[in-house]
């Protein structure tokens, strides 16, 4: 007998859901699963399961995990409980379920197919310190079990059920009320875009998701730790249904299904679209799914082909869409025989919560909105507490409210022209050819698409040429229904032999990122032109070039040396491969394209320089001694004060009993009221959100002065408040953009405040970088003084600004006798006390980045002088109160501040890493950086995405060339700084395990 809607409302929990079916009459008769008997040698002899004998067995399994010191969690409202199960889908593994949920712990359902690093990873994430196990899952169990503090445990037995394991077991089923809203099961992502992650369940989430279902005689081929498997059990049963379970002791093969569907005779069949095309390589097997009632697919995309096929040949085919995340939303329900049945519909109680928002190339991505009882996830503020799947659909050209389901936006293969390729439909109708077991597309960041396709049984005979001949008739069937830029060449396929195994989820589907990365050698191979080129003369037409391998030619050569820029990659196609003839010729091409751009950019720096360094464009004239406003101590201008750096050069300033009040320039909209009171809470927030103290005595000296650097308007800000000038005695200049993609010319305002503010008699000390001197040629000693070679700046908008801001100030002390110091600064670092480093900077980024791809680039020797934020904002601090060579010194004085002492990425960094916590392979900077070009585009999901043109820019060639081989020469600056003298290492203070360990923390929790 069903449960109605009406008696979900009054459920709790999925224990409560199991004990009303077995306290249901109707229920105790029929029996309700049926699990294949594990003695059986065929498929066709399994063991009926009444409603009161799962109950029952729920509590004998937990019996016996009270014997081993499992004992109920339900009083402890406040803490979340996780243990994890790892085995097939079997009677066993789901009474186990059932007891660990009767017993009140959240269940983490581990695929058997995760290394032994994901699994662990997800214990970690879900604060999980217990594994139950079934038998054949003992090697596994053991090699978690070395993790610290894991307790394995086995999954009671099937023989062991048929005595009374409740006997001397004093425990009562307990009523719990209001656990809606605990986690009841905890399932995972596929992992396809590095770890899996944990999606929690609630119990109130899993109870809604499992209304929805059908009373029939069923069949599921899908395991239960899918959750499309693990749902359809629930709502079968939940609506007086029969689901017979696959024997999962079996592999899934055409065979086995065909057999047990003849024997089962299921009225409705559910599956993944990989058991659908199994199924439907015979005729026979067609025909034994056009028997069932309906036959329901899930988890994957069904290809057009395969399913028209099936539809067309009597099958009732209906596909039904959801996710973990947020349940089962939609479904197709055509008419038998109606060929519509790939669009979906969203159920009555989903629509008022779905937003289907456009995408650039006409699709749209599926929103659930705030409020779907069934959603447990939440992933964006774009609608408040919105989830936002990523799965991509086209609108049915004219019923609205049909939605065909395209993909994924991982799956979208994006070509370096910015075309986006589909291949779902193209791998679909390649997949269906009998000679075909799997086909990949692939082709990010290249000219063009290519195919990974992997044999089937039938084709192992056959070789590459012969393969790729019998099945091209698919392949150029797909081309005819796809775009122009998505079209496969035959020269693009890329054979892989029957048996070779590929990354996939238990659904049968691609691990696409994993595919490229496995396969990425065959992939590259492709570049390979196979010419005969003895040397750099030799003519490349007379060598075997011909059209097509002139067309790819140009993509090689930018990936081998890492040309960026649209201009360069414009200037270099397959026209130039015909005028240069040789490697040489092309080879000088590619220096003079480059050496061009470089060239106009230090053209510009040059005039930049010469263009702010003559007059003020504010025609303020500049004070004599005797207009300055006569102080009994130091008022001193901060520009960045809200940075990290800023934040702590104000800390150390206020701190100070010779500051009488800091100015802060800070940025407000134009319309927001009490402008200053805002710009004053924005200082507060800066200091508390980086845990800086300030005394309210210390804070009572700050002086918030609206203004914004970035659009040179600080003129005009000045110019109305004179006083400001008048009483300033220094100006401490840290603001600027860190963003390593401006463009030089973006930086033009910044400029303009430089000069604007470097105006005698007060002392201006500007916070430059190391950066402007990174690409001196090595080896190389940087001294403390300015660089007249502006090529010396690292490629960048950030330092070449900062190079013409360093000439700026030192032509202001030059031509006008402005006091001005240069304090060209290295990589700052967490502070000592908080460990707080920003996490949008490029090493934290970096290192973000091991969620992604679990990889760190090896730096070669690179030598880190790092140094703490309060360390390095004392040192400013102490540089502006220094007077000890300003006499001597014609020109502004330069500081290169940097730890003395530094410490190796390699056998110091990374190492301590991996003692916080982190896990990651090393590989070369070429490798990370061609990892992180396949990896998540998404920077809300990967921010690290944001840097890879800055990464890529820096290691054009994908070789690191960083400090190990240029050293700065930091005398004066120790000289005038007792903090940069006293440093102390960051390894052996441990300040390097600590920010290491927060950063671990925080992005872990």
């Amino acid at each position: 007998m069903a449960l109605h809607s009406s008696q979900f409302s009054h459920l709790n929990t999925v224990d409560d859901l199991i004990r009303k079916l077995a306290d249901d009459e109707g229920q105790q008769a029929a029996p309700i699963m049926a699990f294949p008997t594990s003695s059986a040698e065929a498929i066709n002899e399994y063991e009926f399961l009444r409603a009161i004998d799962l109950d029952w067995l729920a509590e004998a399994v937990v019996a016996t995990y009270i014997q081993s010191q499992l004992f109920p969690v339900w009083r402890d409202r406040n803490k979340t409980s996780v243990i994890a199960i790892i085995g097939k889908s079997t009677l066993e593994y789901f009474v186990s379920l059932l007891g660990l949920c009767t017993l009140g712990y959240a269940v983490l359902l581990l695929s058997p197919r995760l290394p032994t690093e994901a699994a662990v990873s997800l214990l970690n994430c879900t604060k999980c310190s217990t594994l139950v196990y079934m038998r054949d899952f003992e090697v596994v169990a053991n090699q978690i079990q070395e993790q610290p503090d894991v307790r394995v445990l086995r999954t009671p037995e099937r023989d062991g059920f048929d005595s009374d394991l409740k006997t001397g077991i004093d425990w009562r089923r307990e009523q719990v009320n209001g656990a809606g809203d605990r986690t009841a099961f905890i399932m995972h992502s596929s992992g396809s875009t590095g770890l899996p992650k944990p999606i929690f369940q609630t119990h109130k989430a899993c109870l809604e998701n499992f209304e929805n279902g059908n009373s029939s005689r069923s069949f599921l081929t899908a395991p239960l730790y899918h959750t499309f498997g693990f749902a359809s059990v629930f709502r079968t049963i939940t609506k007086g249904g029969l689901l017979y379970m696959y024997d999962h002791n079996l592999p899934l093969a055409s065979n086995y299904l065909l057999e047990a569907l003849e024997n089962v005779k299921p009225e409705t069949f559910f599956g993944v679209p990989y058991a659908l095309k199994l199924l439907a390589e015979t005729q026979d097997g067609i025909d034994a799914l056009a028997r069932c009632e309906n036959v329901i697919v899930a988890g994957a995309s069904c290809p057009d082909e395969l399913g028209d096929r099936l539809v067309m040949n009597g099958v009732h085919l209906i596909v039904t869409f959801g996710a973990t995340e947020c349940g089962q939303v939609a479904a197709s329900r055509p008419p038998k025989g109606d060929t519509s049945w790939n669009y979906l519909r969203f159920f009555p109680n989903v629509k008022p919560y779905v937003y289907m928002q456009p995408t650039t190339d006409g699709l749209h991505e599926l929103v659930i909105l705030d409020g779907l009882r069934s959603k447990v996830v939440s992933n964006s503020d774009d609608p408040p507490n919105s989830f936002h799947s990523r799965d991509l659909f086209s609108q049915h050209p004219t019923t609205h409210d049909a939605w065909k389901y395209v993909g994924r936006m991982d799956d979208r293969v994006t070509l370096v022209n910015g075309e986006k390729v589909i291949p779902l439909p193209i791998e679909g109708r390649i997949r269906d050819h009998p000679l075909v077991a799997e086909a990949v597309v692939f082709g990010v960041q290249r000219e063009f698409p290519g195919l990974l396709v992997f044999k089937g049984p039938r084709a192992q005979d056959l070789d590459d040429v012969d393969f790729v001949d019998k099945i091209w008739s698919a392949v150029d069937d797909a081309n005819s229904r796809s775009e122009r830029f998505s079209r496969i060449s035959k020269q693009a396929i890329i054979p892989i032999a029957t048996g070779v195994s590929y990354p996939r989820t238990d659904k049968g589907t691609i691990i696409r990122a994993k595919v490229y990365l496995e396969f990425d050698k065959e992939i590259s191979a492709l570049e390979d032109l196979d010419m005969n080129v003895k040397c750099a003369d030799t003519d490349l037409f007379n060598a075997g070039m011909d059209s097509l391998k002139a067309a790819h030619f140009p993509n090689t050569i930018r990936k081998r040396f890492y040309i960026e820029s649209e201009q360069n990659r414009k200037s270099l196609g397959a026209d130039t491969i015909y005028r240069c003839m040789t490697v040489a010729k092309i080879a000088e091409y590619i220096k003079d394209i480059e050496d061009s751009n470089n060239f106009t950019d230090l053209d510009l720096m040059a005039d930049l320089i010469n263009n702010y360094s003559v007059s003020s464009p504010s025609k303020s004239e500049p004070q004599s001694e005797g207009d300055r406003e006569v102080s009994d101590g130091n008022t001193i201008l901060l520009t960045g004060c809200t940075g990290s750096l800023g934040s702590h050069i104000l800390k150390t300033l206020l701190e100070s009993e010779s500051t009488k009040r800091v100015i802060c320039v800070v940025r407000v909209p134009d319309n927001v009221e009490k402008g200053s009171e805002v710009a004053r809470n924005r200082i507060l927030d800066s200091l508390q959100k980086r845990e800086i103290d300030v005394t309210p005595d210390a804070f009572s000296k700050v002086i918030p002065l609206i203004g914004d650097l970035g659009h040179g308007h600080f003129g005009e800000i000045l110019s109305k408040n004179q006083n400001v000038l008048h009483s300033t005695t220094s100006i401490i200049h840290a603001a600027w953009p860190v963003d390593f993609n401006l463009s030089l010319e973006s930086f033009r305002p910044h400029l303009f405040f430089a000069l604007q503010v470097s105006r005698p008699p007060a002392r201006v000390i500007f916070c430059s970088s190391i950066s402007t001197t990174l690409s001196t040629p090595s080896p190389a000693s940087v001294p403390e003084s300015l660089s007249d070679q502006l090529q010396h700046a690292q490629p960048t908008g950030y330092a070449r600004s900062k190079l013409c801001a360093e000439h700026i100030f030192n032509n202001a002390a030059i031509q006008a006798g402005a006091d001005t110091i240069v304090a060209r600064i290295g990589q700052i670092v967490a502070d000592r006390k908080t460990h707080i480093w920003n996490s949008s900077e490029a090493i934290p980024l970096m290192v973000r980045a091991v969620d992604a791809i679990n990889l760190l680039p090896d730096l070669e020797d690179e030598k880190c002088h790092w140094l703490p934020v309060d360390d390095c904002a004392r040192t400013i601090s102490e540089l502006l109160e220094d007077h000890s060579s300003e006499d001597t010194v014609r020109g502004a004085r330069f500081f290169n501040v940097l730890h003395p002492s530094s410490f190796s990425w390699t056998n110091d960094f990374l190492p301590t890493l991996r003692l916080a916590g982190f896990k990651f392979d090393i590989v070369s900077i070429g490798q990370w950086l061609a990892h992180m070009e396949r990896s998540e585009p998404n920077p809300h999901a990967n921010p690290s995405i944001k840097l890879l043109d800055f990464w890529k820019s820096r290691w054009r060639a994908g070789t690191y060339r960083g400090q190990q081989d240029i050293q700065f020469d930091t005398t004066t600056a120790r000289q005038s700084s007792d903090t940069l003298t006293q440093c102390t290492s960051l390894v052996e203070s441990g300040l390097l395990l600590n920010l290491a360990a927060r950063w671990y923390q925080e992005w872990n929790t």
